[in-house]
């Protein structure tokens, strides 16, 4: 909304400017077309001059020191960006993977690799990764923390929303709501419990939701570099 005000706003500018040009160089050259066409002239002149002038405060009081600002914010927000970036590619890390296989990222992921990987990771798996308290922690603690702190992430971004296109604001709202970042972590505890009597000892039932997950974040995060242009 904000860009098409200002694209409108400067329509009129070059509007302005184009009839003054005209006024001087034609218009005042010109016999009346119609009776008291040089006054009306001149109001629209006037008119047009103080536009312009209005116009120029707009850019050098409002328009220059809030764009200035809104890009350094946006830069400083790029530092969450990343955030959720290495929270998804810490939990995609820790997963167990056969000696061959490589390790997945959000960038170079499939569902097929993941299902792969997913079904190969035991709910007992251990992590590289240390938590308070935890040392070397499951692979369902990684996921369980990693998803909170990309919630947050989410959640913090949301109070910029005036920074955000329309788009990319519709997406934070998408993934703030998506139910997978709240019932992901209550199905994990329910496959830790299952595991203990060794009915389900990998985390494949997880792969689209997961999957779905990461895609829908990497949306995200490409709307939002170019929301940054």
């Amino acid at each position: 909304m904000k860009k098409h005000h200002t694209l409108l706003l400067t329509i009129l500018f070059i509007a302005c400017i184009t009839y003054i040009t005209l006024h001087i160089y034609w218009f005042s050259n010109e016999p009346e077309c119609f009776f008291k066409a040089y006054e009306v002239g001149q109001i629209v002149n006037k008119l047009c001059l103080s536009y312009i002038a209005a116009f120029i405060f707009y850019l050098v009081v409002n328009y220059l020191p809030q764009r200035k600002r809104r890009k350094k914010l946006l830069e400083n927000l790029d530092t969450q960006i990343n955030v959720i970036e290495n929270c998804l590619n810490q939990i995609l890390k820790e997963l167990n993977y056969q000696t061959d296989q490589e390790t997945l990222t959000i960038d170079n992921i499939t569902q097929k690799e993941l299902k792969n990987v997913l079904l190969n990771t035991s709910p007992k798996h251990k992590s590289s990764i240390n938590y308070p308290n935890n040392k070397n922690a499951s692979i369902l603690k990684v996921i369980e923390v990693n998803f909170k702190v990309v919630q947050n992430e989410y959640l913090d971004l949301e109070k910029h929303y005036d920074l955000y296109s329309v788009n990319l604001y519709k997406l934070l709202k998408e993934r703030i709501r998506d139910k997978s970042i709240h019932t992901f972590p209550v199905g994990l505890k329910m496959i830790a419990e299952i595991s203990k009597t060794n009915q389900q000892d990998n985390l494949g039932l997880f792969d689209t939701i997961l999957f779905s997950y990461i895609e829908n974040t990497k949306e995200f995060i490409s709307e939002w570099k170019k929301n940054k242009n």
